[in-house]
């Protein structure tokens, strides 16, 4: 009986489960040390989504506050490509024992607009509506080119999201105009609501003309954004509540 109770003591001081970083005196080269109770910091906790795999840096400090030697434990990232929580998984080796999960986000970078910039590119957008009297010759031709240019317009600037901003803008371009230029811009935008409609209706059936005016393949791409539709009717909204 004693020397089985002999036998448990040393093999109890052999296998003894210490802290992060602890040292006893007496234990062997054979302790285990209880990784989890060491601290996993991230340098970085939050990225952008941009497709790619993140990887934060991951530093560990025992219950000392020393830094551990990175050979002591291995690191590992789950989910860390798309929007929302990843993880990053610690594992402690040889000795360490334990495993730590720690979480960061990877989120949508919201755009920022540059209004300035949009109504410069509004009003060149709306320039071309005026660029032509109905009837005169290429005066079909001046139209597919207005129409594709707001088609890209309300895309550019998301015109479904920034209406409010869209307002603003439209409502001081229009006040520089005179009394005959918003007759004449009134008059053609009818006239570009209706070829825009045919396009989102059966582009098919405006294809001669844009393709004559150049623009076929700009407003083939301008319908792959899956919001362009929403993105035209708010601007249209939009003008249409001042003319």
């Amino acid at each position: 009986m004693k020397k089985l109770f002999s036998m448990i003591i040393v093999l109890g001081m052999l296998f003894t489960v210490v802290g992060c970083g602890s040292k006893e005196k007496g234990t062997t080269a054979d302790n285990v040390v209880d990784f989890t109770s060491c601290k996993v910091s991230l340098v970085k906790d939050s990225f952008n989504y941009d497709g790619k795999e993140k990887k934060p840096d991951v530093t560990v400090e025992d219950q000392n506050g020393s830094l551990l030697d990175p050979s002591h434990y291995s690191v590992s990232y789950k989910n860390n490509v798309k929007v929302g929580e990843a993880q990053v998984i610690v594992t402690g080796k040889g000795n360490y024992k334990g495993t730590i999960t720690k979480t960061f986000e990877i989120i949508k970078e919201k755009k920022t607009v540059s209004y300035e910039f949009d109504k410069k590119a509004l009003s060149t957008a709306l320039n071309d509506v005026l660029d032509y009297e109905e009837g005169d010759s290429g005066s079909s031709l001046k139209r597919a080119i207005a129409g594709a240019t707001l088609l890209k317009y309300a895309n550019k600037c998301e015109a479904s999201t920034n209406k409010s901003e869209l307002q603003t803008a439209f409502k001081e371009w229009y006040a520089t105009l005179s009394k005959s230029n918003k007759e004449t811009f009134k008059s053609n935008f009818d006239s570009v609501e209706d070829l825009v409609d045919d396009i989102f209706k059966d582009i098919n059936k405006v294809k001669g003309q844009l393709e004559d005016a150049g623009v076929y393949d700009d407003v083939k791409t301008a319908l792959k954004n899956k919001n362009a539709k929403t993105h035209w009717q708010a601007l249209e909204d939009v003008i249409d509540k001042f003319v």
